[in-house]
């Protein structure tokens, strides 16, 4: 394709829909690139992690999924986020279970979230790990539930030193 004379001496703007793309597009590498540095952490557990960023993907897909310019590219990028991640592996919902800050309620509440924006049915994944977790504490249960561990005890301590007076 030849350009005319005058193509070739003024230059090309983005128009305000190539801007808005681009906003957006950044929005996403954002969130993608935080999924890859966060899961790819060497000296940290990851896998606690796993649930979290699929949660924030499937909540930018949702968000965009309608949209005039990027929905054809959303609802792609959602089918293979569907694809793979439709069955939520075992050991990421365990180490998300175990993770204090989230626990088995907080897990649920993940998935379920996920389930809405991405219109997929945890709800027999759910059932299905929450057997698991309580045959996992079964098996511990029986093999270490008789074992007698000392309770730690604290000395008592009296607070007439100077420092425990400023604390009053």
């Amino acid at each position: 394709m030849k350009l005319t004379e005058t193509e070739q001496l003024s230059p090309k703007l983005l128009s305000t829909d190539d801007w808005y793309v681009a906003k957006i597009f950044v929005q996403f590498l954002k969130i993608f690139y935080n999924a890859i540095v966060t899961l790819s952490g060497v000296y940290y557990p990851t896998s606690s992690q796993a649930i979290h960023q699929i949660m924030e993907m499937s909540e930018l897909l949702n968000s965009y999924r309608e949209d005039e310019h990027l929905g054809a590219a959303v609802v792609v990028m959602e089918t293979k986020l569907k694809k793979y991640w439709a069955n939520i592996p075992l050991l990421y919902a365990l180490s998300a279970i175990i993770d204090s800050r989230v626990k088995l309620s907080g897990l649920e509440v993940l998935l379920e979230f996920i389930g809405i924006n991405l219109s997929i049915d945890y709800s027999d994944q759910i059932t299905d790990i929450r057997t698991k977790l309580f045959e996992i504490f079964h098996i511990y249960e029986t093999r270490f539930g008789n074992i007698d561990i000392p309770q730690s005890t604290r000395p008592e301590t009296e607070p007439k030193q100077t420092s425990w007076s400023l604390l009053k």
